[in-house]
């Protein structure tokens, strides 16, 4: 007959206490990979902001490192001829390759011309619907 090992109290404790602080260490790991992506992210906008003409078209842009994605995005909001142009953009930075474009040459109404990810949508409304999935974690 087989003697039963018994684990003592103390020892399950031990057992998660010794789990929890990894999972601690992976979870710090994580955010500071994201932290690193992020920074990385942000600079490597700036130069395709740059490279890409968009400062000379006066283009307000906000870059963001999708962590389920792996990618990073700019999203640009361009006015030009005096605002009777309205423009935005979603760029992946990394593969250099447009994801979203919305023009309207009437900036008072929601019709304009809208492509996300080489498909047409209707308006203005469904533009930001679609491009979520590329600027929300």
């Amino acid at each position: 007959m087989r003697a039963k090992k018994v684990i003592s109290t103390g020892s399950i404790a031990r057992i998660i206490l010794i789990a929890g602080s990894v999972m601690v260490l992976f979870a710090s790991a994580a955010s500071a990979d994201t932290q690193k992506s992020e920074k990385e992210c942000s600079h490597s906008a700036y130069k395709y902001y740059i490279s890409k003409g968009f400062a000379k078209m006066k283009c307000g842009s906000n870059a963001h490192y999708n962590a389920k994605m792996d990618a990073c995005f700019i999203h640009l909001v361009c006015d030009s001829n005096r605002g009777n142009k309205i423009s935005e953009y979603v760029e992946d930075v990394y593969k250099r390759k447009n994801q979203a474009r919305y023009v309207n040459t009437r900036p008072a109404a929601v019709s304009g011309t809208c492509i996300v990810d080489g498909k047409k949508c209707k308006d203005y409304f469904e533009f930001h619907d679609l491009i979520r999935l590329y600027l929300e974690d």
